[in-house]
């Protein structure tokens, strides 16, 4: 068996002789936790496109652009550093810490798509390896974060990594060596009954991103798209907006009132469009929706149509109380709470749309 002469300057592309048939190399296919070269890699994303090694995009470049796909890009990256010993890295839970090249601004273009990419529209896929040389183990698709938006010329960017689950056996094999969690201390500072603490609703982190210090300290993951199925979650929430409600009505003198907050979804059911019925001190009604997360503040959520729909018919009455930081331990957290439009206060994304075969003209 031997390489025909013409096909030895691309391994990706050769054919083989055996016997006096010619068989072609079966094209790499994208599969997690694999080990590829950059040519594996310009085969899987643009086959028949020339590789040369070293020079041009795929050859040499750490960030790659996908010809036809506007906002599609490769991340090659090369961690050299050793355990906990670099800002730079992955963690446990699947949060990459990303450093731009040395003379790249916040407000460089290709920047500027980085902090706006959404996971929904268009994709980022991340290859890393432990050394100059090797070959690259492919973790997965990327979803944006935050950014420090006190740091630039590099910028440093904080994603996570979508499809993260990788087993011990995986991380032994890619060499990937993990950094460790810095996660902000507040533990201590939450009380230790149940209770929410109130906090003003956040500035557009999305965009703004967070400086300094809480950049460095934050590396929480986002798990909203997993966080609406968590059915515990997602009653505990809402237990603790009815305990905070009354409380509150209680302490303002109407617990007249407080007798009377409803909790609409345990009653109706999950499609009324709001989890509970309260009132202000003055006995105007409030149409509650909660949505809870481990997470941060600024961390996404999800509404579904009819939701939305509700939202929509009752911007005068619509309460949206985002329970951040949530610990099923001391069942405490944080919260927001933004009332009216909910259009105008948030940035909503469709997830999804259901295609029927349109009638005939």
């Amino acid at each position: 068996m031997r390489l025909r002469p013409a096909d030895r300057g691309n391994p990706n592309r050769y054919c083989t002789e055996a016997g006096g048939v010619l068989f072609k190399r079966a094209m790499p296919q994208l599969v997690l936790y694999q080990k590829y070269s950059r040519s594996e890699v310009l085969e899987i994303f643009s086959p028949g496109t020339p590789f040369i090694p070293q020079r041009g995009a795929w050859g040499l470049h750490t960030i790659v652009g996908l010809h036809g796909r506007p906002g599609d890009w490769v991340f090659f990256t090369t961690q050299e550093h050793t355990e906990g010993s670099s800002e730079e890295g992955i963690t446990k839970d699947g949060v990459f810490t990303w450093k731009s090249k040395a003379g790249q601004a916040l407000k460089d273009p290709q920047i500027r798509q980085f902090i706006t990419h959404d996971e929904l529209r268009n994709t980022i896929y991340l290859f890393c390896r432990q050394k100059k040389q090797g070959r690259y183990t492919y973790l997965g698709r990327l979803k944006y974060l935050r950014h420090d938006a006190s740091r630039e010329k590099p910028v440093y960017i904080q994603w996570q990594i979508l499809d993260w689950n990788i087993s011990q056996k995986e991380l032994n094999r890619s060499g990937l060596v993990l950094q460790d969690e810095r996660q902000p201390g507040d533990h201590e500072r939450l009380p230790l009954r149940s209770m929410l603490r109130e906090t003003p609703p956040p500035l557009n982190l999305l965009e703004d991103g967070i400086t300094g210090d809480a950049f460095r300290r934050t590396r929480t993951p986002d798990f909203s798209a997993e966080e609406v199925l968590d059915t515990e979650l997602v009653i505990a929430g809402e237990k603790i907006v009815i305990a905070h409600e009354k409380r509150a009505l209680i302490q303002a003198g109407r617990a007249d009132l407080a007798h009377k907050v409803r909790h609409v979804a345990a009653i109706e059911g999950e499609h009324a469009g709001y989890d509970i019925e309260s009132y202000t001190a003055e006995g105007a009604v409030k149409y509650i929706e909660v949505k809870t997360t481990r997470g941060g503040a600024e961390a996404p959520f999800y509404l579904r149509t009819h939701e939305l729909e509700f939202a929509r018919q009752h911007a005068g009455e619509y309460y949206l109380y985002r329970v951040y930081e949530y610990d099923e331990a001391f069942n405490a957290g944080k919260l927001y709470i933004v009332t009216g439009d909910i259009e105008e206060i948030f940035r909503l994304t469709p997830t999804g749309y259901r295609a029927t075969r349109s009638r005939p003209s």
